[in-house]
């Protein structure tokens, strides 16, 4: 799911680097055209800075999501790791009885 968020994030940047592209070149052309107000320039420009704003803040709720992605996967690696030792401890705890109740059975079978 990582991999996901980033192959989002990655795309999402490259659109995000695109439009800046063609904001600048929009923003090469004046609205104003025979001393009129260009109204589709004027539209257009206002469209790619509401696109631009909107995926910035889509790359920043991405980037949240992922924190505590990151934040849940290293509380998980930490219960893993904690349950692992445990389950040596316990594995321990289950071999050294294992070991006792062959001694007994050795020494009830070298007394028969």
């Amino acid at each position: 799911q990582q991999k996901k968020f980033e192959a989002e994030m990655e795309s999402m940047q490259s659109k995000l680097h695109d439009l800046e592209k063609q904001i600048q070149n929009h923003s090469q052309t004046s609205a104003i055209q025979d001393g009129r107000v260009n109204l589709a320039h004027a539209r257009k420009k206002r469209r790619l800075d509401e696109e631009f704003e909107q995926l910035v803040d889509d790359i920043e709720a991405k980037r949240e999501q992922i924190s505590v992605l990151d934040l849940s996967l290293k509380r998980l690696t930490g219960k893993k790791e904690e349950i692992e030792n445990r389950m040596k401890t316990l594995e321990r705890g289950l071999v050294e009885v294992l070991v006792e109740q062959q001694k007994k059975l050795f020494s009830i079978l070298s007394l028969s």
